[in-house]
């Protein structure tokens, strides 16, 4: 009986030893790493970026990780494969993971995720699995920034170990003794090089060949130049040979050009002018087919048409050169033969064109001329200090650019429009002394109204900033300026969102309504808001930082929302309104709205 016992535990032995070598194994099978998001990896604050004031109360210190920029229930994926040694709560950050990965003997931490976490402690974790989901602000700490804030820490230390008396995996280096600021930041991997240095080698691809223009729909004059355009995949090709087929006769094909030359990687393009005599029709096809493999061929996927000719456009009045008394047939025609100080009236019309004044000018628009970027860059730009800009409208800028984009000193705007369909309606940069009255700032695809790092002393009155995807008004980094009567409705995110050291700034006599937040205040000191109506807002006011004043010392502001009461009825509340986000308050809350 003994020897059988003895035999069966020797068996088990055996086979633990072959499950624990087998488990080692397939745990080293993959050390590589990947991105924890499938979004733009375009960090909006970096590795190791000294940030002062980080949490508003002061503190200061190196960021420990990068922040990413995402919507709430975007995916959190495992970087890579590893044991899970947290999962939970932690003040700051929400929602925490942290992976512990033996095979490179490194610590990954997932920051501000949502409550619904898909892992928990002790759990074996595949790369690109998913972990959790980016949290909303009520879920990730309090930030209405919603982000991942992703850290790789070197080596594979316990939870519990302190540094500086503080938890091991905080997102800032901290002050103390045992440790300098530098000496923590040498702690932890900088994840976008380290990503980068470990991302599996991509699988070559298969070698295809796809027309991507045209591919269906397409409406193409004769006699107007149109691309067709191509992409390869795989091997290299030189040149191909393209084709137009007419379905009436899919045998027979009409030869375009031949040998035409393809970029480094097989792929390109070719401008074809259709002859003015060519025959019409709704059922053509554009074939795209390599010189050096006719079996790499594609067609487009769908018919498009070759219609008569387009009728001429339609001319626009003249742009007039007052001081100079001369006429131009651009807007940018007549800045480049102005002379500083000279004034241009632009006539009724549409101006596809990207208009850079970098003359102080005045541009007078009658009759509301449209400048249209046709998504290419900003429609209007101001690189010249001194301009006063009136009664134009900016449409259609491209992804990076704005409707008007200021870059420059002591410019006037009034009564333009910017918008619809810019990224950005009006994007300052860098920008003091300005003032835009009366300008409508609408429907754009970002924010309305964006100033962004170093804008000072500027004044923003009467501008009606509504239905924007983003904030109705964003100031980044900007201060000492004054926003007064502007009507802020309906943005998809905030009203008037003031963020990141963006101090010393006065918001008075505005209304804000129909926004998610209706005035926001983050990371910013000493600004003052007052006499603002705040109205059916999901949340009329935020207010995250310290010392900003949410009253002028008598008279508050206007929230739909308030439910106190006034039993002397001096129009003004018996109790303060208290300001979600932190410890502010407006101490006299109106009663009624505000009117100038």
């Amino acid at each position: 009986m003994k020897e059988k016992i003895r035999n069966i535990s020797s068996a088990l032995l055996t086979f633990g030893i072959i499950v624990v070598l087998f488990s080692s194994v397939v745990m080293a099978a993959d050390n590589t790493f990947q991105y924890p998001l499938d979004v733009p990896w375009n960090p909006s604050r970096n590795f190791s970026e000294w940030i002062n004031n980080w949490d508003g109360n002061g503190s200061n210190g190196y960021h420990l990780g990068v922040d990413i920029p995402a919507d709430p229930l975007i995916k959190v994926k495992a970087a890579s494969d590893g044991i899970v040694i947290f999962a939970g709560p932690m003040i700051g950050y929400g929602n925490v993971v942290i992976i512990k990965h033996p095979n490179s003997d490194v610590t990954t931490l997932y920051g501000h995720l949502g409550k619904s976490l898909n892992v928990s402690n002790k759990d074996s974790i595949n790369k690109g699995q998913i972990i959790g989901y980016i949290g909303n602000s009520s879920e990730n700490g309090g930030w209405l920034f919603t982000h991942l804030h992703f850290g790789i820490r070197k080596g594979l230390d316990k939870t519990t170990a302190l540094i500086c008396g503080n938890w091991p995996y905080v997102g800032y280096s901290q002050p103390c003794k045992k440790f300098t600021h530098e000496q923590q930041v040498d702690m932890w991997y900088n994840p976008s090089e380290f990503i980068k240095e470990h991302l599996q080698p991509p699988i070559p691809p298969k070698q295809k060949l796809t027309v991507l223009s045209p591919n269906g729909g397409e409406n193409w004059p004769v006699g107007s130049e149109q691309k067709i355009q191509w992409k390869f995949t795989g091997k290299q090709t030189t040149s191909v040979k393209i084709e137009l087929q007419k379905s009436s006769s899919s045998l027979f094909t009409e030869l375009i050009a031949i040998f035409v030359p393809t970029d480094y990687n097989g792929d390109g393009s070719y401008l074809w002018t259709i002859p003015a005599t060519h025959e019409t029709g709704t059922d053509y096809k554009i074939i795209v087919t390599s010189i050096e493999n006719s079996k790499r061929t594609d067609t487009s996927d769908g018919y498009f048409t070759i219609s008569a000719p387009a009728p001429p456009p339609t001319p626009t009045e003249p742009v007039h050169n007052v001081n100079k008394n001369t006429d131009y047939t651009s807007v940018q025609g007549a800045i480049n033969d102005a002379n500083i100080g000279d004034e241009i009236d632009v006539y009724s019309g549409t101006y596809y064109e990207n208009v850079n004044v970098n003359k102080q000018l005045i541009l007078e628009g009658i009759g509301n001329p449209i400048v249209d970027a046709h998504s290419n860059g900003s429609a209007i730009t101001l690189s010249a200090n001194g301009i006063r800009l009136e009664g134009f409208t900016a449409i259609n800028a491209s992804s990076s650019g704005a409707g008007i984009w200021i870059a420059s000193n002591n410019n006037t705007l009034i009564e333009n429009n910017a918008g619809p369909n810019n990224h950005f309606g009006i994007y300052m940069a860098y920008s003091n002394n300005n003032t835009l009255n009366g300008n409508n700032v609408n429907s754009n695809n970002y924010h309305g109204i964006l100033m962004e790092g170093g804008n000072n002393n500027n004044t923003l009155i009467g501008n009606n900033i509504s239905s924007n995807n983003i904030d109705g008004i964003f100031l980044y980094s900007s201060g000492n300026n004054t926003l007064t009567g502007n009507n802020v409705s309906d943005n998809h995110r905030n009203g008037i969102y003031i963020w990141y050291s963006s101090n010393n700034n006065t918001v008075n006599g505005n209304s804000a309504s129909n926004n998610s937040y209706g005035i926001v205040l983050e990371a910013s000191i000493y600004n003052k808001v007052y006499q603002n109506n705040l109205v059916s807002n999901s949340y009329n006011g935020y207010d995250s930082s310290i010392d900003n004043q949410w009253d002028n010392g008598t008279v508050g502001n206007y929230y739909s929302d308030y439910t106190g009461i006034d039993l002397n009825g001096d129009g003004i509340g018996d109790t303060p309104y208290p300001i979600p986000g932190g410890s502010s308050r407006d101490r006299y809350p109106l009663m009624n709205k505000w009117q100038n």
